[in-house]
């Protein structure tokens, strides 16, 4: 019995967890009371539009840090569309704001590119990425590093101390 009970908690658990993510009801704030050492391990969180993944997030690691935000170890994050991939060793999440934050190191990597850099920011509201310290691009013949990178869906700006070297071909 204890063997069945185990897998069910956990699936509702993952399922409550991701429902509260994705819901779009501004008035819906549910009470959810965790211990201080309560926590999820290798979480899978995917958006799918039309059928179609969207992004995968996996952590190896989810905290409930109140009703409203997440801490996640070891993440993850596949665009199959983009061919991108970026990996963090801790993340927050804003379940309320939908908003997405990395205090520390980010690596992300398409086949063209490879970017790495500090204290990335994503805002759910804009539809923008912001990226505030030590952001180097690396690609296949060139290589710029900036300060400050603010990126959206059509376009990315790299500000303050912007260095560019090109590689002849």
């Amino acid at each position: 019995m204890r063997k069945l009970v185990f897998p069910l908690v956990v699936v509702l658990f993952l399922g409550v967890s991701f429902f509260l993510m994705t819901t779009d009801e501004s008035d819906f704030k549910p009470s959810i009371a965790f211990g201080a050492n309560a926590f999820m391990e290798d979480v899978v969180i995917e958006q799918r539009k039309a059928g179609q993944l969207k992004w995968r997030l996996t952590a190896s690691k989810a905290w409930h840090l109140n009703t409203e935000d997440i801490k996640l170890e070891g993440v993850s994050i596949l665009m199959p569309d983009k061919e991108f991939i970026l990996r963090t060793e801790v993340a927050f999440y804003s379940l309320n704001s939908k908003n997405f934050s990395v205090p520390g190191e980010i690596k992300a990597y398409s086949k063209d590119y490879e970017i790495v850099g500090k204290r990335l920011y994503w805002d759910a509201v804009k539809g923008a990425l912001v990226a505030e310290k030590d952001i180097r691009i690396t690609g296949k013949g060139f290589e710029v590093q900036g300060d400050d990178l603010y990126a959206s869906e059509d376009r990315a700006i790299l500000n303050k101390n912007v260095k560019a070297v090109f590689h002849g071909m």
